[in-house]
């Protein structure tokens, strides 16, 4: 599953400026999304609609060309490990069936879905670059603005709240972008 991972370095093994005094520089944004409730009390169907709206916006764009889409249910045991010992993921998702990461190909960076956050961007850089690592960081939140739609969301709020004509409205809305991306199999998981 991860052969391309296996034939690079690990990004431990690269040497960055100051790296006599830094090893590494880590950044991390987090962000949560309005309409949905907090990781911990997410259930099936909030855990669906997440992953399917960031997979959609992973393969909408092409700032993301490069990247693979994990959904760690599908792991076994020893690929979570090696995704943990690469850093690509944390411990808590290690035991965690209810998430999935996106990262670069190139290990630059990585999307961490429904960790302690719903989307958690993670940037690691050899040696001392906080302004470098900072800088991808905030370049992948800006493409995940321009992509990630609150319609599903926005939904599942209207129908909890008995808006039923707003949701319909919004599934419909759902269903068009489903026409745009039929392949989308997570995108499909989305009850309309």
């Amino acid at each position: 599953m991860f052969e391309q991972l296996l034939t690079q370095s690990p990004f431990w093994s690269q040497v960055g400026p100051s790296a006599d005094v830094v090893m590494t520089t880590r950044v991390r944004l987090a962000r949560n999304l309005p309409s949905l409730p907090f990781s911990s009390k997410m259930d099936e169907t909030d855990i669906s609609t997440l992953e399917s709206i960031v997979h959609q916006a992973v393969v909408t764009s092409k700032y993301f060309e490069n990247a693979q889409f994990v959904s760690l249910k599908d792991c076994s045991s020893d690929d979570r490990r090696f995704l943990r010992e690469r850093d690509i993921i944390t411990h808590e998702m290690e035991l965690n069936n209810n998430s999935c990461v996106i990262f670069d190909t190139k290990q630059q960076y990585s999307i961490l879905v429904n960790e302690e956050d719903h989307i958690r961007i993670q940037v690691i850089k050899p040696g001392l670059q906080m302004l470098l690592a900072f800088k991808l960081a905030d370049e992948i939140d800006d493409e995940l603005n321009k992509y990630i739609s609150e319609l599903e969301y926005e939904m599942e709020l209207a129908a909890r709240n008995l808006q039923f004509e707003k949701a319909a409205i919004l599934r419909d809305k759902i269903k068009e972008l489903k026409k745009l991306n039929p392949e989308s199999e997570i995108l499909n998981k989305v009850k309309t």
